[in-house]
């Protein structure tokens, strides 16, 4: 047996023992890693700390998180020079660094590199050092300038520079024949010339929420298939959109466009199309060219008609007309056989044409932010409705045919003028969301206890007394309210 005495000093021993080997250990993990390819890793806990990953997860979960230096790296991050040339992927997310580290620019076998949200002003030419990195990341920085020394890594594949300060992009990016995606949205952009055209690998550019007020289309290569341009300034497009013959998705949306070039129409392959919000008046014909289009996002333009062709467009299932100050719905709408979701809010409608019923496979339709003051009867007649936004209009009641919409699952009644619910509503075995804030409700039916799949209802802003809602919550135990 231990004297009680001496027994304090031995468990002192014991630990100053313990923590010595396992500093040793931390330090053997670091420094004599295996020689293979390794990621590193610092990431933020909660106390602002850092912790390192060399892939000994369990182990480094034991561990007292490493402090952070003003020099914006740790102890254990000096000492990796001397295996630097092992680290493959390497992630400095929000560290609060305002000067790129560099010991990165030893790590030449680096092919990921993420420096997001950080306090970045500027890339150093060294970067160049980096032959092998494929993938770079900047989003959530201060860099006001593009950095031009990324165009002499050959071997990229990835840019990626949103919200950033960013005001000119005037680049060639021709040497970069591995290029497959370049993001650059959210920053002031006014200024493009942007120099693409020999990048046969690039498929994705993404230059939204900008200033840019004309892109030349002709500068990217026919390899792209996504571009999005929303939310800039742009008035104008050139004809030459035509050789993106490859392109499937492109967002054009919130800009100040006038009119589409014939060449527009020649673009087969596209998927989905947004021209929503901008100055269009007129839609040719030659839409039915896009036999491949399954979304069309035309909302908020000056459209007074549909083009009649739009009946011709097998795969489009998805149309958005909302926003259009149209009073009476196109009846080319009712001719697209598969469409399954149909957004016309925020019109003037007061009701719906009778061919409505004939769109039986819809599954999804907002008629939110118009003049109803009943539901139309033919929406009663869509078997396959799943959910159905009629917020925002001026509904006093809802009609007993509601127990025809046997497969909805999401019902949004919220802002209207509705008084009570039908006992029908029992029918809608299906239904998990019913939102009906904002309206006149005092009481309601003991019908609603046969929505067994109920999860969220909401009754906030009506007239409900607190006998009404302790009698709902016992009708349905597995329910969220919002009171």
């Amino acid at each position: 047996m231990l004297n009680n005495k001496r027994y304090p000093i031995c468990i002192k021993t014991i630990i100053i023992i313990s923590l010595f080997v396992l500093s040793i250990f931390a330090n053997c993990l670091v420094l004599n890693a295996n020689e293979s390819n390794f990621d590193f890793t610092i990431s933020y806990n909660l106390q602002n700390n850092i912790v390192l990953d060399l892939s000994y997860n369990d182990f480094c979960q034991r561990q007292k998180p490493i402090p952070i230096n003003r020099a914006a790296y740790s102890i254990h991050y000096k000492k990796l020079t001397k295996r630097s040339r092992l680290i493959a992927n390497l992630s400095l997310v929000g560290q609060n660094i305002s000067v790129v580290p560099q010991n990165i620019f030893n790590m030449i076998n680096l092919r990921k590199l993420d420096l997001s949200d950080n306090k970045i002003r500027e890339i150093p030419q060294e970067i160049v050092n980096l032959k092998n990195l494929r993938e770079i990341k900047l989003n959530n920085n201060q860099l006001e300038v593009f950095p031009m020394a990324l165009l002499d890594l050959p071997n990229l594949e990835v840019i990626e520079l949103s919200n950033n300060k960013i005001s000119a992009l005037d680049a060639n990016f021709s040497k970069l024949k591995n290029l497959k995606k370049i993001i650059i949205s959210k920053n002031k952009i006014s200024y493009i010339n942007f120099l693409a055209s020999n990048c046969q690998s690039l498929k994705q550019i993404d230059f939204s929420h900008n200033k840019i007020r004309d892109f030349e289309f002709a500068n990217c290569p026919t390899s792209i298939e996504n571009i999005d341009l929303t939310k800039n300034r742009i008035s104008r497009i050139s004809d030459a959109i035509k050789k993106l013959k490859g392109i499937k998705y492109l967002n054009l949306s919130d800009n100040y466009v006038k009119k589409l070039p014939k060449g527009f129409y020649k673009l087969i392959k596209l998927k989905e199309l947004d021209i929503s919000s901008n100055d269009i008046s007129d839609l040719s014909n030659n839409i039915s060219h896009f036999s491949s289009l399954r979304s069309l996002n035309i909302g908020a333009n000056r459209l007074n008609v549909l083009p009649a062709a739009i009946k011709k467009m097998p795969a489009l299932t998805v149309l958005k007309i909302s926003h259009s100050k149209t009073r009476i719905l196109p009846k080319q709408v009712f001719q697209i056989e598969n469409l399954r979701t149909l957004d016309i809010s925020g019109n003037h409608l007061v009701n719906l044409p009778k061919d409505f019923s004939k769109l039986k496979k819809l599954s999804e339709l907002d008629i939110s932010y118009n003049n109803f003051k009943k539901l139309p009867k033919d929406i009663f007649k869509l078997k396959n409705l799943k959910h159905l936004n009629c917020s925002y209009n001026f509904l006093t009641e809802i009609a007993k045919d509601i127990k025809h919409l046997k497969s909805i699952q999401t019902l949004n009644l919220s802002n209207n003028n509705i008084l009570e619910l039908p006992e029908t509503i029992s029918f809608l075995t299906n239904c998990k969301i019913i939102l009906l804030a904002s309206n006149k409700i005092n009481y309601l039916p003991s019908a609603l206890k046969q929505l067994y799949s109920l999860r969220v209802l909401d009754l906030r802003k009506n007239l409900l007394s607190n006998v009404e809602k302790q009698k709902v919550k016992k009708f349905l135990t597995k329910t969220r309210f919002i009171f």
